[in-house]
């Protein structure tokens, strides 16, 4: 009995459905379809062969791969740098020339009073 109530249920369900379809417009040309429909605008414009660039402004820190960090036992002035940005090295190569200028003339006073 349950089984036969639900069917009928569906059945009602389903005719109420199509009959309401037809009522607004759904299955029959209802008012919308009969208007006059309304030219979409469309903007044209002439194909030009330019160059694009796409720039995306970011603030941040750039930290290099690898990197060494250079100290001295004393401070003293660099008189000549011996390597490029990048460039490879040896171990043991020497890679910045101080000025000496001072030590010498320590050396000179040092051995005149010998």
């Amino acid at each position: 009995m349950r089984s036969f109530v639900a069917y009928l249920l569906a059945v009602f369900a389903v005719c109420a459905g199509v009959w309401f379809g037809f009522l607004t417009g759904g299955g029959v040309q209802g008012k919308e379809s009969q208007s006059v429909a309304v030219a979409t605008p469309v903007i044209l414009a002439s194909v030009v062969d330019a160059p694009f660039s796409d720039r995306l402004a970011a603030l941040g820190t750039a930290v290099a791969n690898e990197s060494v960090e250079l100290t001295a036992n004393r401070s003293d002035l660099v008189k000549a740098i011996h390597f490029d940005d990048g460039q490879q090295v040896e171990a043991g190569q020497a890679l910045l020339e101080l000025q000496v200028a001072e030590e010498q003339s320590m050396l000179a006073e040092a051995k005149a009073l010998m």
